[in-house]
Formats: structure tokens, sequence, C-alpha cells
């Protein structure tokens, strides 16, 4: 009966979805018969899951307990017209998620398949930004569909967004980011910049460090791939460059979040998180000399509970010059597309191949994209500015392979837009080969 009632509550979220995109003057129909194919999709995934208790890394354990637990208490509040909890009632962790659920609960039934049925809606809508992101850099519906049906069968993607977390929020605002940055960087308007600026807020709401990395790569964006007159480009890049700092700083970390990142380049913070974090040890990080750093900074993205059986010793060493630049590729290596096999300590890691094994292949594709991307100034490259901020962020301070697939989400989904340049290089490379062969074998 909570199957049922979670399906036709998703049903009228999506009625209401579909008049919005409508509203926005999204007249092909294409688009809503592949947003009905998406939610059938991930739909699907939740009542599996739901049903066999699918858990090949965590083995069990995660937030989403705690945020149904906290979900629940929060619907009973709401209930007895408590419409705004406190604090203490979010299970530990400052975001908003909790209350998100709480009020799906409240306006349903509190199951946690409900929520995980809500989050797979959630998760449809980000594949539709993906559609409508590649389908701005290429102007091509087929190359939209494809990548949008592609990240459908993404098997991180599908499996997280299936289970009670807040990374589909996570995805669906770091997505839409990078869809007003590509109209940014195309046209200028403060209508747009609005938009993005309470995207990003969003987005640093609920994984400060992807909102900050996001506020990073538009800056440098703007200044490099936009296409407004340099005078007009340097005018407003100063005014936003002023705006955008005061995003970190509504969450306690400072203007630009020069707290938080004094924080945490310390050598102590980092070798904390490198060698105990993920390790299962309870050793809590010694005192470090510096600033004070806010409750709510310190406690916006605790050490998500996990299997310690993912934890790897693949790690950024900044010991010496050497060890860096010995340890730099192999980390960098392993956040971008591992795990490995030789990786994996329980028969369950093995899962991890349905993503590694094709998305190495792909790999090769979104590298000659962004080759070609750089010889055409293209503002999709914004996207690389991002993803390699976040790759850097795995590799320094996340050691665990669960949740290296887990954050890397959005990254993965941003990168296959460079796949449709990647063939038209791969093409172009062919011809030339083909030449160079014809005469060599003129000459001959």
């Amino acid at each position: 009966m909570n199957v049922v009632i979670g399906l036709f509550f998703i049903l009228i979220l999506s009625v209401i979805f579909a008049f919005v995109l409508w509203k926005f003057g999204i007249r092909d129909k294409r688009v809503y018969i592949f947003f009905a194919f998406t939610l059938l999709i991930h739909i699907s995934a939740v009542l599996f899951i739901d049903l066999t208790d699918f858990q090949p890394f965590s083995g069990g354990g995660g937030d989403y307990n705690s945020y149904h637990k906290a979900a629940e208490s929060i619907s009973r509040d709401i209930r007895q017209w408590n419409a705004f909890p406190e604090r203490d009632e979010l299970g530990g962790v400052s975001h908003y998620y909790p209350v998100i659920i709480g009020y799906v609960y409240f306006l349903t039934v509190p199951s946690m398949v409900v929520g995980q049925l809500f989050n797979a809606w959630i998760a449809s809508i980000a594949v539709i930004l993906l559609y409508f992101i590649v389908l701005e850099v290429t102007q091509s519906p087929k190359w939209a569909f494809s990548i949008g049906l592609g990240a459908n069968f993404y098997p991180s993607f599908l499996f997280y967004s299936s289970l009670l977390l807040k990374d589909v929020f996570v995805i669906v605002f770091a997505l839409a980011s990078v869809l007003l940055i590509l109209h940014l960087l195309k046209r200028f308007s403060w209508r747009l910049f609005a938009l993005f600026y309470v995207s990003i807020i969003l987005l640093t709401h609920f994984r400060f460090y992807e909102g900050f990395i996001m506020l990073v790569a538009f800056v440098v964006s703007w200044f490099l791939l936009s296409r407004e007159p340099i005078k007009a480009r340097f005018t407003n890049g100063v005014v936003l460059l002023v705006l955008l700092g005061f995003i970190p700083q509504m969450f306690g970390m400072g203007y630009y979040g020069l707290a938080t990142l004094q924080h945490y380049a310390n050598p102590v913070i980092v070798d904390y998180y490198q060698d105990i974090a993920y390790t299962g040890k309870d050793v809590a990080p010694a005192p470090v000399t510096q600033e004070p750093v806010s409750q709510d900074q310190i406690t916006q993205e605790p050490v998500i509970q996990t299997g310690f059986a993912s934890t790897t010793d693949v790690k950024v060493d900044f010991s010496s010059p050497k060890a860096f630049l010995t340890s730099f590729p192999k980390a960098l290596t392993f956040v971008s597309i591992g795990p490995f096999p030789w990786q994996f300590k329980e028969a369950r890691h093995y899962f991890a191949l349905l993503e590694t094994i094709p998305w190495t292949a792909l790999s090769v594709l979104i590298l000659l994209g962004i080759v070609y991307a750089i010889k055409q100034r293209h503002p999709v490259l914004s996207i690389t500015f991002f993803s390699l901020g976040l790759f850097l962020m795995l590799m320094i301070y996340i050691s665990n392979f669960g949740i290296t697939m887990r954050i890397r989400i959005p990254v993965f989904l941003l990168l296959s837009a460079f796949i449709p340049f990647g063939v038209v290089e791969l093409n172009y490379l062919k011809s030339r080969f083909v030449v160079f062969i014809k005469k060599k074998n003129a000459i001959s």
C-alpha cells in the first residue's frame, strides 16, 4: 500500500513538472516521453532495491537510516503544527534534506520507500537537465536523447539516487548550475545570474565543497570563455566576483570560504581524512591551532557512515616533491576511472566493474572531446573546471571508493556531454590518418 501511495504522489508531481516545462515553452513531445521513460527506470530501481535490500558497498549501513528516522520525527511534528523543526531534529546534520523528506512523509505516509520514490522523481529531473545541457552544447536532440538514456543506466547514479540520500539534490543543483553557466557564457543576463546564484546557494547547502568548486569554475569560465565583449566581461566580472564571495559566507565559511579553506588545508586535517576517517579507527583529529571555525561549517559535511572494506590506500602524498609526483597520477587515475579489481576486498565490490569498464572506454572519447572543445574555445569547457576541482578534492580527502563513486556522480554525468565532440574529433583523426596512409602509399 505504501508503494501505491508513493507512486500516486510522484505521478502528481510529474504532472506539475510537465506543466512547468510547458509554461517555459518546452513543446517537444519527445522530452515528456523521455521523462516518463526515465522515471519508469528509476522507479524500477527503487522497487528492486526495496525488495532485495541490494547494498554492494555499505553492507547495509548508511545515512539513509538516520535520514528516515529524522524525517519520521519531523513529519510527526508537522502534524502537530510545528512546521519548522529544530536543528537537533535533523539527525545530526546541518542540511535540510530530512526536512524535505519529512514533508513528503507528512503529505503521504512515513515509509522509506515513499522517500525513495520521491528521490527517483528528483533523479529523473536530473536526467532531463542533462538532456538540456547536451542539447545546448550540441544542438542535437539525438545526442541529447542518447546521452540522457545512457545516464539512466549509469550504475552509481541509478543506485544511489534510489536510496534515501541527499545526493539527488546535489546532482540536480550541480547540473542546473552548469546549464545556467552555459547560458550565462552565451548571453549574460541578471535574471539568469540570479537563478544561478540561488542554485549555487542550494548546492552549497547540500554539499559545501561542490558549491565552492562550482563557484570557482564559473569565475574561471566567465573570464576565459564568455562570449561577452571584453569590456562588458570585465565590468560585469568585477560585480560578479564581489557578489559570489558572499555565498560561502552565508554558511559560516568566510568570504569566498577562506576560513573553511584554511581549516581543511591544515596538514593535520588532511592526514585525518587520508589515514583515519575512512578506516574505521575511532580517532579524532588533533587540535588545530588557527582561527576558530563555526559549528555549522564543521558539521556541514560529516564523515559518511560506510563499509570500511571499501577503503583503499590510494592518496596524494605531500611529504616530498618526489612522493607527490609519484602519487598524484595514481590518485587521479583512481578517482577518475577506478576502482580497480585489485582494490576489491569483498565479492560484492565487483559490481563496480559494471561502471568502470564502460566508463574507461568512454573516457577516451571524453578526452578527445575535451581536446576538440579546447581548439574551439567552447563554453562546455566550464565542465572541465568543475570536474578537475572535484577530482582534486576526492584525491586529497577521500580514500573510500564507495564514497568516491557516490560523490563523483555529477562529474561523470557532466563529462558525458563531451562524448559527441569526442566522436567528431575521432572522425577527424581517422580522416587525417587515412590521408597520411594514402600519401605514404603514393610515395612508395
